[in-house]
Formats: C-alpha cells, sequence, structure tokens
C-alpha cells in the first residue's frame, strides 16, 4: 500500500510571508541591488501596505522577482547562503498555526509530506526540514562556478509538473491526497488532489474556489475560521 500525501504551497500557506521577497529585502539591506531598484521596491511595496489598487502586490512581487534574478548574475553563491542564513534566523519560526498543526496531525495518520514552491530550493529545503518535511521541490538558482548565471527554473507556473515528479518518484497515488494552497498558481496542483484546501486565498483562487466548491480557510489573529460549501454557499464550521 502507498502512503498518502499531502503537498504545501509555503510562502503564505505555512510560512507567514515570502521566503522569495525576504532574500529580496536582506539583499537590498546589505546593499547588494542597485539604490534605484531598491527604491522602486519600496516604492511598490508602499503602494501595496496602503491597498492603492487591486494589482498592488502583484507589481510589487513582480517587480521584485525581476529585480532579483537581474542581480543574481553579480551574486556569490557563498554570499547568497548567508543570506539565507539571516532569512532563516528572521523568519525561520514564523509559521501560522493552522497548517503547523495540519502537518503534525497529518504525520500522525502516516502521510508523506511535501512541498512544491518558488522558493529557492536551499532555503526552501532549510525551512521544510524545521517543520519535518519529507521532501520537496524549489527553484533551482542556476550557477556557473561560484557565481548565479540570472536565470532559473520556473517553479511557479508549473507546480503541478512537479508535483507529478514527485509523486513518481515515491511512488504515490492521489487517494486520500491533500494539497494546500493560496493564489491561482496552486490552482493545477490543487485539482490533483482529493482534498484542495484554499488558505488566505487570493482573489483569483478565492473565486475558483466557489466554483468549484473547494475548502476554503482563514487564520486571523489567534482565530481560524474553516468555510465549508454546502449547497453552493460556504458555510462557517
Amino acid at each position: 500500500m502507498t502512503k498518502p500525501f499531502a503537498v504545501f504551497d509555503i510562502d503564505g500557506t505555512l510560512a507567514r510571508t515570502s521566503l522569495f521577497l525576504a532574500t529580496v529585502h536582506e539583499m537590498m539591506r546589505r546593499s547588494m541591488i542597485p539604490k534605484a531598484d531598491t527604491d522602486e521596491i519600496h516604492r511598490l511595496l508602499e503602494a501595496w501596505l496602503k491597498r492603492k489598487h487591486t494589482q498592488a502586490f502583484a507589481e510589487y512581487e513582480a517587480t521584485a522577482i525581476e529585480v532579483l534574478f537581474r542581480e543574481l548574475a553579480n551574486t556569490k553563491v557563498s554570499a547568497y547562503e548567508a543570506i539565507i542564513d539571516e532569512v532563516m534566523r528572521k523568519f525561520g519560526e514564523r509559521s501560522y498555526l493552522y497548517t503547523k498543526n495540519l502537518i503534525k496531525q497529518l504525520k500522525t495518520n502516516g502521510y508523506l509530506i511535501l512541498a512544491v514552491s518558488g522558493s529557492e530550493e536551499k532555503l526552501l529545503g532549510r525551512f521544510c526540514k524545521e517543520y519535518g518535511f519529507d521532501d520537496w521541490i524549489g527553484t533551482d538558482f542556476h550557477k556557473d562556478g561560484f557565481y548565479f548565471t540570472g536565470s532559473a527554473t520556473d517553479i511557479v507556473h508549473n507546480k503541478h509538473i512537479y508535483l507529478t515528479k514527485l509523486i513518481d518518484k515515491h511512488g504515490l497515488s492521489t487517494e486520500k491526497s491533500l494539497a494546500v494552497g493560496d493564489t491561482k498558481s496552486d490552482i493545477k496542483m490543487l485539482e490533483m488532489v482529493e482534498q484542495p484546501i484554499c488558505f488566505n486565498p487570493s482573489q483569483e483562487l478565492y473565486d475558483e474556489a466557489r466554483k468549484r466548491g473547494w475548502k476554503i480557510v482563514i487564520e486571523r489573529k489567534d482565530v481560524i475560521y474553516e468555510l465549508t460549501p454546502e449547497a453552493g454557499v460556504f458555510k462557517l464550521k
């Protein structure tokens, strides 16, 4: 018999931050990103924090990612490893209670715990080990000797493909399987499992959950709200 599995997107579902964005901000703090780019990222972050418009976060995130990959070509692998240490020191223990407890419960019930994330693989691995994950796939920053090249694998738009690789690697089936995601990039991954959970979903994922009758979980402050679909309406559990 194969073990059931649960797969998690990490940023915003278990981690209370984006590890990817935390990396960018640490690089800015260390003056590893040009001032003009740093100023622009801060401007876009401020626009999002003030909820200036509905695409504010998407613009902030896209610009931060674009700058990161441009500057990676100037970044030594050894310097990046120091950044990982600092990101883990600051954010490694900042996790959501619902997903942290869900992982513990599922492990007790014999589930294999997996992660498929857009965050960089080495940083992702450090984070996943802290929470007892069995396996994970994250973004591979390509290297050329002692430096990064500025290119990487595209995990974000292909999570379902990489989840399939993990399923094949461990000889798993989707029976009783579970997935947790928070944005539209998780939709194809959520489609693959019997128990999709939309955790603090973005507008696009919320709309998809309503259409498909997927479970929604919201964690705010110290309260967890579980919304389950009944006859086309979400009801508080």
